[in-house]
């Protein structure tokens, strides 16, 4: 059995003992085998990224983008699109990262197995691809015996040795992030005053002045005064690095051989359907659309006057009997075959199989060389006038923060971020990939971190000033309104005594600490400060919160029974929701691009 289970599995091997191989690269040699003596600039060397020092090489990277997209196509059951690969790239790319800084963090750490460890797990438990192997199994169950014998097997030595370098990589990291998890894990008694507080039903009446809805007229400032608060307040309208981009996009246009590729593969659908084959059948192998692929073909269903699509289409849809193929009919992205059906009274299921145009490698290959001759050969100050001589576009982004790790109009792309972490005005970008194209960046401005003169904030400066003297407004029309309540009069009255100001009144109903309350919103905040005052029919206040200053009249606090308190259950929904929020936070920091220097554009070529 031992013989057969290797000739069965030999393709296995061969990519699992390369995959070990490139993890030991990757997570046991480091850095050191990287860094050769040999002069110029780390892409020059096959050398795609450096993660906080670490170089990251060609093969490790394209290996893993490699595996992604053949695991994509698969999954998918189609080819993968080149809008398609960028995702998975920028998927593989933050992955990638996260692993790396996840390895450093188990050895800064210190967590290792020791060889007697590692020796036992592999004898205990064996490898997913051999639990999985029905070659394994018999009428008992899972033969162990047969999984020792191939332990003793010399010819297996090359897997073992690969499933060793797993386990002594996944079990430190899972060691980490189950330490991760306890960080969250709390006693249920510890966490009983809290699901107290969160189960307490509350009542009030609210009387507040909401600083932005007092009228404009009610303050008023000089040019002096704006100065002075400008001087007062300098730190808060600090700005960070700022930078302006041109960018020139080459989009793809398929070539009629591209166009021509997408014709055949909707006719050879509409053969299909023509032969018989379902409808759905062929939509899930054709259909190119996500989401037609998913629902079998099915657009949705729609009144008859309300068909999403072009009139010209409609006309061409409805004439057509019921069940009757139309098309092929250009339709964004491509070509498209179209059937009908009633349903109901007054509505129609759509039903469509969508091809898309995409250009070739062949284009693409055209695409990125002309793109990159016409940024060879010309100046810096003509790109923009003339890209449209080439039949390409450009714009302007506007003023924003690399660190904010988004660009606008294009996204957060690492690699142009990381670009930008060392350009300097006047530098332009290599050629990168874009959902629509290819593109370069040209930085044109670069705005220092620092404190901008009062002109160019004057704006901003002005709401804010205003923004404050509405408060300390509203803090003394509260004092008014307080004394007015403490005479006796009803909430109402006051609000009319006052009306000029604008205040508002809201009388609650019951409600518990997290839930929204008509008037008043999802507000934690003030439901906290509303739990913490006595149900004595008082008005308190006045509180100055964030948007509004309060009088509170606390009218009911009722506590929840101990039988009908879940502390357990609790606790449980408390723990998976912090974890969830810890997890999230730990992977954008580990796969954040800040500490990475991207030499993906440079090295890396436009593939199909």
């Amino acid at each position: 059995m031992t013989m057969r289970w290797f000739r069965k599995q030999t393709k296995t091997f061969l990519w699992v003992v390369m995959a070990g191989f490139v993890a030991w690269i990757l997570f046991e040699l480091g850095a050191d085998i990287f860094r050769l003596n040999v002069g110029g600039q780390p892409y020059e060397q096959g050398v795609v990224a450096e993660v906080d020092g670490e170089p990251v090489t060609y093969e490790v990277y394209t290996r893993a983008l490699q595996q992604a997209l053949e695991d994509s196509a698969k999954a998918w059951g189609r080819e993968v699109t080149p809008r398609d690969r960028i995702q998975i790239a920028e998927a593989v790319w933050t992955d990638l990262l996260t692993q790396i800084r996840l390895q450093k963090l188990v050895q800064e750490r210190g967590l290792s197995l020791s060889d007697p460890t590692v020796l036992e797990l592999i004898r205990r438990i064996p490898p997913p691809e051999i639990q999985q192997d029905s070659a394994f199994w018999d009428s008992t169950g899972f033969n162990y015996p047969a999984y020792l014998s191939l332990l003793q097997n010399p010819q297996a030595a090359p897997f073992f040795v690969n499933y060793e370098m797993r386990l002594r990589r996944e079990i430190p990291q899972q060691i980490t992030w189950t330490d991760f998890a306890t960080a969250v894990l709390y006693h249920p008694e510890e966490l009983r005053p809290r699901a107290v507080m969160e189960n307490t039903l509350m009542q009030a009446s609210v009387f507040r002045f909401v600083y932005d809805r007092l009228p404009d007229s009610a303050v008023s400032y000089t040019e002096d005064d704006l100065k002075a608060y400008y001087a007062r307040n300098r730190e808060r309208y600090r700005q960070k690095t700022r930078v302006q981009l041109l960018v020139v996009e080459a989009p793809f246009v398929p070539s009629p051989e591209d166009s021509a590729l997408a014709r055949e593969k909707i006719q050879a659908a509409l053969d299909e359907l023509r032969e018989g084959r379902d409808f759905a059948e062929v939509a899930r192998y054709y259909a190119e659309v996500p989401q037609l692929r998913e629902r079998e073909g099915l657009m949705g269903v729609f009144p008859r006057n309300a068909i999403p699509l072009p009139d010209t289409l409609q006309e061409k849809l409805l004439t057509a009997e019921p069940g009757e193929i139309v098309g092929p009919l250009v339709f964004p992205p491509g070509y498209a075959l179209f059937r009908w059906e009633p349903h109901g009274r007054d509505s129609v299921a759509i039903h469509a199989i969508a091809v898309a145009v995409e250009p070739s490698s062949t284009t693409r290959e055209n695409l990125y060389l002309a793109l990159s001759e016409f940024v060879e050969s010309t100046p810096r100050e003509a790109l923009d006038s003339l890209a449209g001589e080439k039949g390409f576009r450009t714009f302007t982004t506007p003023l924003f923060p690399p660190e904010g790790g988004y660009i606008p109009q294009i996204g957060a792309r690492s690699d142009l971020l990381s670009w930008l972490e060392r350009a300097k005005p006047g530098d332009i970008s290599p050629v990168v990939e874009l959902p629509s194209g290819f593109g370069v960046a040209l930085l044109t401005k670069m705005i220092p971190e620092g404190i901008p003169p009062l002109d160019s904030v004057k704006d901003r400066v002005e709401r804010d000033l205003v923004r404050e003297l509405k408060k300390e407004k509203a803090m003394a029309l509260v004092d008014s309104a307080r004394k007015l309540l403490q005479e006796g009069k009803a909430f109402e009255e006051v609000q009319e005594a006052l009306t000029a100001y604008r205040p508002e009144v809201i009388h609650t109903p019951k409600f518990r600490l997290r839930q929204p309350v008509p008037g008043l919103g999802l507000d934690l905040e003030l439901a906290s400060l509303i739990y913490g005052l006595p149900a004595d029919s008082s008005v308190h206040g006045p509180f100055a919160l964030e948007r509004a200053v309060y009088l509170i009249q606390k009218t009911l606090h009722e506590p929840p029974a101990d039988t009908t308190l879940d502390v357990q259950g609790y606790a449980q929904r408390r723990a998976q929701l912090l974890l969830q929020v810890l997890i999230r936070d730990i992977q954008r920091e580990l796969g954040s691009p800040k500490g990475v220097k991207d030499y993906r554009p440079q090295v890396l070529k436009p593939v199909s």
